[in-house]
């Protein structure tokens, strides 16, 4: 049992009596005047500590003990596959973050979730070593080029040690490899020769791999740029399926990684050399992008605000590094999808402001006409800055299966801004209270706009046979956009 011994501050009279003791080593105030000796013993009688305290103080020094027993034998049996450099990195080199805080890599490290965090069935879901790497070198040549997140020259080394290994030393490494592999599966399923295979299943099991480790280094105090790319990955293949809202949500930590980093302004150091600018510039116009189509889907307000950005948009250029946002037909003529992509989401960026923000619907139903026919014209112009003919015949004949169907899917998100620009034209009608005498009134401004709808829903419903059957986040894609207008006509 543990005893304390204190110090006395009281003679031993004045303790009996209970009064105040002037301390005094001579007779003190109180034994003067009551004419006793005065006696000063130096310590009280040793207290004895509570028991219900004493176990509970004793519980908690064997749990450390038993959590330092832990770490020194977990130490000891996984030894470290970091290279230390005491050197600045670069966040190529180290894409982590690292050498962005005053905190040392050696004290960060131990804060770094392992493989085991994804559960124990994480590696199974992981293919072979071979084939793994040939499915990430498929996805750079392929995924990447249409909406690129990742940078192949920094990925690719990575991959190779966290397959030679038990463990992950991050979980954003181990993420990301659970990402990459997953969204060339979701690449597979949209291709006819693998259409009826498992890709889609094997793809869901990673993206669960990625998504039980996002808790453990998105919400770190030091940002990464790794972190981002993990969170828009996510995003990506949570926007094209039946709840975009999740969408949204990992598009919201993604851009807080961004402001972190200061990602959204060029001044910023992580756009110190071409290699690194072009990574940067790519990820946050593919972030823009999928924020603009989330937000018009769910009407919502934008991640990403126009006033926390002062770069220009991409534009088509021979010397970009690596050609990734670039799609070649077999004809040989080069499409700048990331371009295409960018001027879409910035007309749907102003579809939203003029048409469904909360402000604008009590405008009047004259200047929401005005701004609904300069949308349409916009989007009549970008449609012809395309060069492509949305035709079935057109898209197999000239690209790959899966670039036909991010084209049709393009093709998707233009036609959603196109309904909701002409939106007075049937979400007006569907909500009056008396369809039949009220249409008439209407007919004279909406009949056009309803035929230019219903043709270009038509156009998207004739690019089916481009999907396989198996790809059901694609169709369901192209279900969302089309089914309000013909409910609106039943």
């Amino acid at each position: 049992m543990a005893v304390s011994r204190s110090i006395a501050l009281a003679c031993e009279g004045c303790r009996k009596k209970k009064i105040k003791c002037s301390g005094e080593p001579a007779p003190c105030i109180g034994c003067d005047h009551s004419k006793i000796q005065c006696h000063f013993s130096g310590y009280v009688k040793p207290r004895k500590t509570p028991v219900r305290s004493s176990r509970r103080i004793t519980g908690l020094e064997r749990r450390l003990e038993q959590i330092e027993e832990l770490l020194r034998s977990n130490a000891r049996s996984t030894p470290s596959s970091r290279v230390e450099d005491d050197r600045p990195a670069t966040i190529l080199r180290n894409i982590e973050g690292h050498g962005r805080s005053i905190m040392s890599e050696q004290l960060l490290s131990t804060a770094q979730p392992s493989v085991e965090h994804s559960g124990s069935n994480g590696r199974e879901c992981l293919p072979p070593m071979e084939e793994a790497i040939k499915m990430a070198t498929e996805y750079f040549a392929t995924t990447n080029k249409v909406l690129p997140l990742f940078e192949e020259s920094y990925l690719m080394p990575i991959f190779r040690i966290e397959f030679s290994t038990l463990t992950s030393s991050s979980g954003a490494i181990w993420a990301a490899l659970n990402l990459v592999l997953g969204l060339n599966y979701q690449y597979r399923a949209a291709s006819i020769e693998h259409s009826g295979s498992d890709d889609q299943i094997k793809a869901m099991a990673l993206l669960d791999n990625a998504c039980k480790v996002i808790d453990d280094f998105s919400a770190a105090r030091i940002p990464c740029v790794l972190t981002a790319q993990v969170l828009l990955a996510i995003a990506e293949m949570f926007r094209a399926s039946p709840t975009p809202q999740r969408s949204s949500m990992y598009i919201a930590l993604a851009v807080r990684q961004f402001y972190h980093l200061g990602l959204h302004r060029p001044t910023s150091t992580l756009w110190s050399d071409e290699l690194q600018s072009s990574v940067c510039f790519r990820l946050f116009w593919a972030a823009y992008t999928i924020d603009r189509d989330i937000n018009l889907r769910l009407d919502q307000p934008p991640m990403l605000t126009e006033a926390d950005f002062v770069f220009a948009r991409p534009v088509e250029c021979s010397s970009d590094v690596g050609r990734v946002g670039y799609i070649k037909s077999r004809a040989g003529t080069e499409i700048a999808i990331l371009k295409q992509q960018v001027d879409l989401a910035v007309i749907q960026d102003t579809c939203y402001h003029k048409l469904r923000i909360a402000r604008g619907e009590y405008r009047d139903d004259e200047s929401l006409k005005v701004a609904g026919c300069e949308l349409a014209i916009a989007l009549e112009s970008w449609l012809d800055s395309v060069g492509v003919d949305f035709t079935p015949e057109s898209l197999t004949n000239s690209f790959s299966q899966a670039e036909a169907v991010a084209l049709m899917v393009m093709y998707a998100r233009y036609f959603n801004t196109l309904t909701t620009a002409h939106r007075l034209a049937y979400w007006a009608v569907e909500e009056l209270e008396n369809y039949k005498s009220s249409f008439e009134n209407l007919a004279t401004d909406s009949c056009p706009s309803q035929a230019i709808c219903v043709k270009r829903a038509r156009q998207l419903l004739q690019l089916f046979p481009v999907l396989p059957k198996g790809n059901v986040p694609a169709q369901w894609y192209v279900y969302v956009h089309v089914t309000p207008l013909f409910h609106s006509q039943a």
